[in-house]
């Protein structure tokens, strides 16, 4: 839990600098177009909130199981935010897209982290193999897909099941007609699993004795 503690601290400070960024960013400039991303952030720490949650609940089977199932149901909002970067073209004033671009980096920075730390804490507490680190970051990155080009989002796996269950069946069985799921599901695996060992450098070493 010492790493889960110290990197909440971390994020803390990192959330803090990157809205007050964007807050400065609005009255500034005047345009709105990044507060948005608040509501990504809020999305992108739920994870970090049900990990916390299972650890704390996780003696109570059905409880625990539920925080367990709602932390990976919202665990792709975490590297979805490395994704708004796309909006830097569309999104002006030109003249701030260096202020822009150090902004979302913190966003985004946020996102990794979250990542990382939730699911460190529950893979350990549960002990599941290594392996199951590439696992989650293949599935993570299947989400970030569905939210960034279906527009499907976590909580629709509550308001609207089988719209999201027909479209994720469409897309398993089809994926070579829902360009760029595969790139993209590849990609943001590799990426995540590597982060993971990169900012966790000891956790395969403590996992194994």
């Amino acid at each position: 839990m010492d790493f889960f503690y110290n990197n909440i601290k971390t994020i803390a400070i990192i959330v803090l600098l990157a809205v007050t960024m964007n807050i400065i960013r609005f009255f500034v400039t005047g345009y709105d177009s990044y507060l948005w991303l608040n509501w990504n952030l809020f999305l992108a720490i739920i994870p970090l909130f049900c990990a916390w949650l299972y650890v704390l609940f996780r003696n109570k089977n059905w409880l625990s199981s539920i925080f367990v199932f709602l932390w990976l149901v919202f665990l792709p909002n975490a590297p979805y935010l490395l994704t708004d970067f796309i909006h830097m073209a569309d999104v002006g004033p030109k003249s701030s897209l260096w202020y822009d671009a150090l902004m979302l980096f913190l966003y985004a920075t946020i996102g990794v982290l979250s990542w990382v730390t939730s699911t460190r804490l529950v893979r350990n507490s549960l002990k599941w193999p290594i392996w199951s680190i590439g696992v989650i970051a293949l599935v993570s990155g299947f989400g970030v897909y569905i939210g960034r080009y279906v527009r499907l989002n976590s909580w629709h796996i509550v308001t609207a099941p089988d719209s999201l269950l027909g479209t994720v069946g469409s897309i398993v069985r089809s994926p070579f007609t829902h360009e760029p799921v595969l790139m993209m599901t590849i990609t943001f695996g590799i990426m995540l699993t590597v982060l993971y060992f990169a900012l966790t450098p000891h956790d395969y070493e403590k996992t194994k004795n």
